[in-house]
């Protein structure tokens, strides 16, 4: 049985490692640390579900690069679920 597949964009290391660790044996997973990486890796191969991280780099302070990358999965790829 194929596992889903989950793209985790989350600039924060330490949560991308605990996420690793908690999802490793329920998803197939994918990590990218900003919107960049995001698209490269959704180009690359488009997942079952995102999880995103609105405070991304270079404003982590704010939500606008986490809502332009959002934009972005959406336009790329729009049956992809974003939590």
């Amino acid at each position: 049985m194929r596992k889903t597949t989950l793209l985790v964009v989350e600039d924060d290391e330490s949560i991308r490692t605990q996420l690793k660790y908690a999802l490793r044996d329920e998803y197939t997973l994918t990590f990218a640390g900003d919107r960049a990486e995001a698209i490269a890796a959704l180009r690359s191969g488009l997942p079952d579900l995102v999880s995103l991280d609105l405070g991304l780099p270079p404003s982590p302070d704010t939500a606008e690069e986490g809502l332009q990358t959002l934009q972005e999965i959406l336009r790329l790829a729009p049956g992809t679920k974003v939590m």
